[in-house]
């Protein structure tokens, strides 16, 4: 029997987690928690902010059917 760490570091969590939840709704929360949303954040940081309109726009679109 072995202890669990005090402070487990973040990808052993996550690979914890779709180890023991084998559902495709709750790996596509994590996927796009994990993936998704912080690629879509530093798009908007980089493009937009810069204003870049339309490269912002497709980008964000990529970003969108990728998730589908």
């Amino acid at each position: 029997d072995k202890d669990l760490a005090k402070k487990p570091r973040p990808w052993r969590i996550n690979l914890l987690l779709e180890l023991a939840r084998n559902n495709v709704k709750y790996q596509t929360m994590i996927d796009l928690f994990d993936n998704l949303v912080p690629a879509t954040l530093d798009v908007y940081a980089i493009l937009f902010c810069s204003g870049q309109f339309s490269e912002y726009v497709e980008a964000v679109f990529r970003i969108w059917t990728f998730a589908l």
